[in-house]
């Protein structure tokens, strides 16, 4: 489980350029407070999110805007939780303000990534 938890990185001001620009994974991104009662239901998927996107290449991450408001206001950060899903081609290709279910968290990653759910895919088969 430690290996999960290490998969969750937690970017700042400084690493946040880095890490888009040198990777071509597709990131999802947590922007947060420590004092936003919201926020903490995210950050418990985060785990979860990086357990199911283990063998993808995808980098879940998280920043704490309370700590790091130069990267939150470059952003237009202006609530929280704020989560975006950054592609491969380095541009933001989905935006949410707030709490989704962990399925719709999947579902912004798995739309990023241009596949269908395992839903979808089932319905697709059923309608067949």
């Amino acid at each position: 489980m430690s290996d999960i938890l290490d998969r969750v990185i937690e970017l700042t001001d400084e690493t946040y350029n880095e890490l888009v620009v040198t990777n071509d994974a597709v990131i999802f991104i947590d922007f947060y407070s420590d004092f936003c009662g919201p926020c903490r239901v995210v950050l418990k998927y985060l785990e979860t999110l990086a357990e199911h996107f283990e063998d993808e290449n995808v980098i879940i991450a998280k920043m704490n805007v309370d700590d790091n408001p130069k990267t939150a206001d470059r952003l237009n950060v202006t609530h929280i939780p704020y989560i975006v899903v950054i592609g491969e081609d380095k541009t933001i290709k989905r935006a949410r303000t707030g709490v989704l279910s962990l399925k719709g968290y999947i579902k912004m990653i798995d739309k990023t990534l241009n596949r269908e759910s395992l839903l979808s895919q089932i319905i697709s088969k059923i309608k067949s």
